[in-house]
C-alpha cells in the first residue's frame, strides 16, 4: 500500500505509529526530570511540609452527603480494605464534596440545552464488508 493512499483513507502508517510511540516514550521518560527542574510547578499543591493545605468544613447537609458515600463504599468493599486506605476514602470523600457544591450551585432550568447533542450523520457510507474466502 503506498503513502498516497494512506494519507487519503485517513489512516496512521506504521512507521507513522512508529514514530509517534517514540516521542510519547521520550517524553514520559522526560517529563518526571522536567519537574525536579522545576520544583515550583508543585508548589502550589502541598505546601512545605508536603502536608495537604487545611480544607475548609464542610456545611452539615454536605457532611452527610460525605459520610453516606463513604459507609456505602466501605459496606460493599471495607473488608478488603486496611485503616489507612479507609481513612484515605474518608478524605478523597470529604474533597470530592467540594466540587460537588460548586457544580450543584450552577443554575439550570428545564429549558437548558445539553452541552453536548447527538448529530447523525445521514450520509456517512457503511464500512466495506470483506468477503470471505
Amino acid at each position: 500500500m503506498d503513502r498516497r493512499s494512506v494519507e487519503k483513507r485517513g489512516l496512521l502508517s506504521r512507521r507513522d505509529f512508529t514514530r509517534k510511540a517514540a516521542l510519547a516514550a521520550a517524553g514520559a521518560a522526560i517529563a518526571p526530570a522536567a519537574l525536579r527542574a522545576a520544583p515550583g510547578i508543585l508548589r502550589d499543591l502541598t505546601d512545605v511540609e508536603g502536608q495537604a493545605p487545611p480544607s475548609t468544613p464542610l456545611s452539615a447537609e454536605d457532611q452527610a452527603q460525605a459520610d453516606a458515600r463513604v459507609s456505602a463504599i466501605l459496606r460493599k468493599y471495607g473488608e478488603r480494605l486496611s485503616p489507612e486506605q479507609k481513612d484515605e476514602i474518608r478524605r478523597l470523600s470529604t474533597e470530592l464534596q467540594k466540587p460537588m457544591i460548586r457544580l450543584r450551585a450552577y443554575p439550570l432550568v428545564n429549558s437548558s440545552q445539553p452541552a453536548t447533542v447527538l448529530k447523525l450523520v445521514a450520509d456517512a457510507k457503511p464500512a466495506p464488508v470483506k468477503p470471505r474466502r
